[in-house]
């Protein structure tokens, strides 16, 4: 049997690491501020017409069971005048604080809250530096959408050429038990119909899965984006599948979107990419002549640092409703890419294979191209032979990624 010693070594850690820390910070101020920050307690918001959290009393079951500090997170910030504000400070402070190492009972092989997630949503794993999202299936909602987009995808296989690579992530698969908690791909395939064409990419387990993605941002990394754009190439029949030309790093460490989004620095990245002998090509983003991306930039060290910089975006392009990449291959097709920012390393690599290749990014297109997006008039005024979906879950789960779809 521990000791109690030895079971707060456990525990503290795990405080330092969680929102219950957050709480307790919050007890000093209410308790030593004599509630002074407090406004009088509101039972209803009538801007957002919900009940609001109220404080309970303090209880030493309650406060051991969690529910006190659970009520009271809820409660403070529904009733305290600066509550965001206050989040913030607390994640600086968490950020200034030295590293304290997990004990290992308390998160091998486990999921632990990252600070700053209040939902729970952010997660580390196995003691590792690590944000990733915590495993989740589908509700209720989300899979009447999914549904919904599967008969619009049906309608694009009666049209065009179609093609689909689905993108598993830290969403799909459950780490702690070895298991995929979800297989949209295996959905994707029951319920296509019609002529289309599949393959997905997919990890077993962690270690694989940290070979793949970055430490703090849900995007693939460079060697998962490589390893997808082998596999379309496969799909698409393209047998020329470019070769990286070497290996790039950057100068200063990169903080993804889950560290930007919960303000949390202790894990960074680096961003490395391959690169590669792209042939001369001419680029249009929204309709101008623009330069996509600064990949040049970036590695030749010419712009300015900031870590809350989204350096996915800056280096390989950002999303955009739609962009064009005309390599004037005239004796070759013209592809249609559909996707969000999963496919921004690799459009140009894809792009290369024919002759003018369309992405579009149909959560931007209406509002900044100025028109509704209709998929049998692109496909028909643009000449196009192939769509390509890259598809992640968040993709197939909304319905901005696919409207326009009807036909």
């Amino acid at each position: 049997m521990s000791s109690m010693k030895d079971s707060f070594r456990i525990v503290l850690p795990n405080y330092l690491n969680s929102d219950r820390f957050f709480v307790f910070l919050l007890c000093i101020i209410f308790v030593f501020g004599g509630g002074t920050f407090i406004k009088s307690e509101h039972q209803k918001s009538d801007l957002e017409n919900r009940t609001l959290a109220r404080f309970e009393h303090f209880t030493i079951d309650g406060f051991a069971s969690g529910s006190f500090q659970e009520n009271f997170e809820n409660a403070f910030s529904d009733q305290f005048v600066k509550s965001a504000d206050i989040r913030a400070v607390y994640g600086e402070l968490i950020n200034a604080l030295p590293t304290f190492g997990l004990d290992s009972f308390a998160c091998s092989g486990r999921y632990v809250t990252v600070p700053g997630s209040t939902d729970g949503s952010r997660v580390s794993f196995n003691c590792e530096d690590y944000i990733m999202y915590r495993p989740s299936t589908m509700d209720s909602s989300q899979e009447k959408i999914f549904n919904q987009n599967i008969s619009k995808y049906n309608r694009v296989n009666s049209i065009v050429d179609t093609y689909y690579y689905f993108i598993n992530d830290a969403t799909t698969f459950d780490f702690s038990s070895g298991a995929q908690v979800i297989d949209y791909a295996a959905s994707l395939k029951e319920k296509l119909k019609g002529k289309y064409h599949f393959a997905s990419f997919s990890f077993d387990g962690f270690n694989e899965f940290k070979k793949y993605f970055y430490n703090t941002d849900h995007h693939w990394n460079y060697i998962g984006s490589y390893k997808g754009y082998v596999e379309i190439s496969g799909l698409l029949g393209i047998e020329d599948v470019a070769k990286p030309a070497g290996t790039l790093t950057g100068d200063k460490p990169i903080y993804g979107s889950h560290a930007r989004t919960l303000r949390y620095y202790k894990y960074s990245d680096n961003m490395v990419a391959y690169s590669f002998d792209v042939p001369e090509h001419d680029t249009l983003i929204n309709r101008k002549a623009e330069e996509y991306g600064h990949f040049a930039d970036y590695f030749e060290r010419n712009y300015t640092y900031d870590k809350n910089t989204n350096y996915y975006s800056y280096v390989y392009g950002p999303d955009r409703g739609e962009i064009i990449f005309d390599f004037h291959n005239s004796n070759k097709e013209n592809l249609l890419i559909i996707s969000n920012s999963f496919s921004n390393p690799i459009n140009v690599l894809l792009a290369q294979h024919f002759d003018t290749t369309y992405v579009v990014d149909l959560r931007y297109y209406n509002k900044q191209i100025g028109e509704e997006f209709s998929i049998e008039d692109y496909v028909k005024n643009n000449k196009i032979q192939k769509v390509l979906f890259i598809m992640s879950p968040t993709f197939v789960t909304k319905k901005d990624s696919n409207q326009g779809l009807e036909v």
